[in-house]
């Protein structure tokens, strides 16, 4: 059964992800905010993440870096309905060339730190579970035509180079 981590701080989307996800046969498991999301992916190990950007404590940008960096072969799907200023500004970090108060920096940041897909609130359960379904079929192929090789090579294809140029900036932030 394939595992799937829900990181929402909305309890009633993420309950209805729960629900929707476990009665499609996903083994489903919850986390209430970026923190708590991220020490539950490194004890379970799930196959797909399914995160919102705007959250206390870590957001999803953050949890997309976390995850993505040292997971490549990990599905991220990104959901957002709610814009911040907080994750308008880390996105600029991404796309120094845009103005900074393009509220749509977060969406284009996601992909770009390494989230597979984007999902704008409201959308259908339905919708995600398509989504998972063709993310993991691709990820199949992708594992399939990549048997010859090595971790790096794989790395790499999944990984986007900003990935590196943002968690070098955090170190220099802090």
């Amino acid at each position: 059964m394939t595992k799937v981590l829900v990181i929402d701080d909305n309890p009633d989307i993420r309950d209805l992800l729960e629900d929707n996800l476990s009665e499609a046969g996903f083994e489903v498991f919850t986390a209430r905010d970026g923190d708590e999301g991220v020490q539950l992916f490194k004890k379970l190990r799930p196959k797909v993440v399914v995160t919102d950007i705007t959250m206390p404590k870590k957001d999803g940008l953050e949890v997309i870096i976390d995850i993505r960096y040292d997971h490549p072969d990990t599905i991220i799907i990104a959901i957002s309905g709610n814009y911040d200023s907080s994750q308008v500004l880390k996105a600029a970090k991404v796309f120094k060339e845009r103005e900074e108060d393009d509220p749509e920096y977060f969406l284009d940041a996601a992909v770009e730190l390494g989230a597979d897909f984007i999902l704008e609130k409201p959308f259908t359960p339905q919708e995600l579970l398509d989504t998972i379904s063709e993310l993991m079929e691709k990820r199949k192929n992708r594992e399939i035509e990549n048997e010859d090789e090595g971790p790096k090579d794989k790395f790499e294809e999944i990984n986007p180079p900003s990935l590196d140029r943002i968690k070098k900036s955090e170190r220099r932030d802090k």
